[in-house]
């Protein structure tokens, strides 16, 4: 181990690099800066390729006595890995070369040290003329917290671009399923009872609700997840899903929980994040496997500044405050750096047959509710995943009874059915018609305005998708009001409610329909909206 070293940034001993006389420039100001300086200095000896000063910010940064350092070569300070086919002190000799031929050179490199990990550094290299002898000045300056950073705000930005894309396709493909949904309960209420089909209609919607799930993932992904959002308790949570889940888990693993009370509550939907804690301990168990093991639930409340969020979450954009926390520690298999650096990555999996969006699911989750998640795992050591949630002044409510059934509903009057998609409008169009309206229809918002403004005393509310060319559900949603304050309008969307109510907080509209929607979820629309009776 290296010895204790003084940090009081005094000169050494005249001589102790082999060359102490090069810094006495007569009034000491070369020896002042050069010892005083936060960055590493040495001087290069470029005709017997040795170094014959150092400060103590190059001993601290290699973390070596002064004898380790004066018996190291410089070429012991690099890796020799191929670069290009060469190895790396090659390419340092024409770095050198091209700092006297340009009379300086910056570059980054990488350093190694008998005492700690390889790492990167900023170097700039300056060839100067002491007396008779030439020298090269040799500046290093740590970049490692920097590339942490950087990679740190790549990987974000790799993710925002995917969240954004997999939003995308979820859009696309609910308007799909939406067709695919009202056609087939169309189908269903047409066959007369008993009838064989009846089935297989039975199991085409099931495949469609699966396919549901899956657009939900995607928008989850992208932070954009379908949420009924109110003030919890994360421990209640936790022990409602801990509780199922200890029969999936192992015999062989024993799960434990330890959840404080007086923990303030969160604001966030139930079933998220019970998703979040069920993928937590599936995964756990899973690292385990058919070994004996352990699995740790842990909650508490933490005070993070920015100085704690930029270590211990970075690139997830936090603002600092007060945070519950969810910890899930068990005893597995660990990761390595690599599967730790594509652990977010959609359909990435250490399984042999992929499951879906996993921890980039879960993250999307976390985005949403505005937390985030850190994790620390070593191959062989376990892994330990903590997830963050914004506390709330708010009190956790109550679990709420669930609604009544719905009574028989009865329809009136007209309907401007909006939507780009034919297929959409097609499906929805039967639906209302089978409910006792009269549907119209427009393509895009533009072509509604004008259907709407020759029909308006017969029309008695609008259902009209969010996001369609040449004008989009918003921007017609808000002229219609401004022609008639009073009309009814429902907009369909396949983003989650709680991202329509905060865009829509100052006009609401009579009520939002996600897609994919049934024939259930149109008629509820219907009735929140005043359109339909019953």
């Amino acid at each position: 181990m290296p010895e204790e070293r003084s940090n009081t940034g005094d000169a050494p001993p005249a001589g102790h690099g082999g060359g102490g006389e090069i810094l006495d420039d007569g009034d000491g100001r070369y020896r002042l800066l050069f010892e005083r300086s936060a960055d590493a200095i040495l001087l290069l000896d470029t005709h017997t390729n040795q170094f014959v000063e150092y400060n103590q910010a190059a001993l601290d940064l290699l973390r070596c006595t002064r004898e380790e350092l004066r018996a190291l070569h410089p070429s012991a300070l690099s890796p020799r890995l191929q670069e290009d086919g060469r190895e790396s002190f090659e390419k340092a000799n024409e770095l050198i070369a091209a700092a006297v031929r340009l009379g300086s050179n910056r570059f980054e490199w990488i350093h190694r040290s008998p005492h700690r990990k390889d790492f990167p550094v900023e170097v700039l290299l300056t060839p100067i003329q002491v007396g008779d002898t030439p020298l090269l000045q040799v500046v290093w300056r740590d970049i490692t917290e920097r590339r942490r950073d950087e990679e740190s705000m790549r990987q974000a930005q790799k993710l925002e671009s995917l969240g954004v894309l997999a939003s995308g396709i979820a859009h696309d493909f609910n308007n799909l399923l939406t067709a695919v949904r009202g056609h087939v309960a169309l189908a269903g209420a047409e066959l007369p009872a008993g009838h064989r089909a009846a089935e297989h209609l039975v199991l085409a919607e099931r495949a469609v609700n699966k396919a549901a799930d899956l657009t939900r993932q995607l928008l989850a992904y992208g932070g954009h997840g379908t949420f009924l959002v109110r003030p919890m308790d994360l421990n209640r949570s936790v022990r409602e899903i801990t509780e199922l889940l200890a029969i999936s888990v192992s015999k062989r693993v024993l799960m434990s929980c330890r959840l404080p009370e007086g923990m303030p509550a969160f604001l966030g939907d139930r079933a998220q994040v019970q998703q979040v804690v069920m993928n937590l301990v599936t995964n756990a168990s899973e690292a385990i496997g058919d070994a004996d093991g352990t699995i740790d639930l842990r909650t508490g409340v933490v005070d993070v500044d920015d100085e704690a969020l930029r270590r211990e979450l970075p690139g997830q954009a936090l603002p600092p405050g007060r945070y519950l926390t969810l910890e899930v520690r068990d005893s597995g298999c660990g990761m390595s750096e690599g599967v730790l650096s594509r652990i977010f990555d959609p359909f990435f999996t250490t399984k042999q047959a992929g499951r879906g969006l996993g921890l980039s699911a879960l993250r999307g989750i976390l985005k949403a509710h505005r937390g985030g998640i850190r994790i620390r795992s070593q191959p062989g050591a376990g892994t330990t995943v903590t997830v963050y949630f914004p506390a709330t002044s708010q009190p956790a409510e109550a679990d709420r009874p669930k609604d009544p059934p719905p009574r028989p509903a009865r329809a009136r009057g007209m309907l401007l059915l909006v939507d780009d998609e034919a297929l959409v409008r097609r499906s929805c169009k039967a639906l209302l018609e089978r409910l006792g309206f009269l549907v119209l229809e427009a393509g895009d918002g533009q072509t509604a305005l004008g259907t709407y403004r020759s029909n308006r005393d017969r029309v008695a509310g609008v259902l009209m998708d969010l996001t369609m060319p040449v004008m989009d559900g918003h921007a017609a949603f808000l002229e219609m009001r401004r022609i008639d304050p009073g009309v009814r309008v429902i907009l369909s969307s396949g983003w989650a409610e709680n991202v329509l109510v905060e865009r829509f907080r100052e006009t609401p509209p009579s009520a939002f329909l996600l897609k994919p929607f049934g024939t259930r979820e149109v008629e509820e629309a219907l009735r929140q909206a005043g359109i339909m009776e019953g």
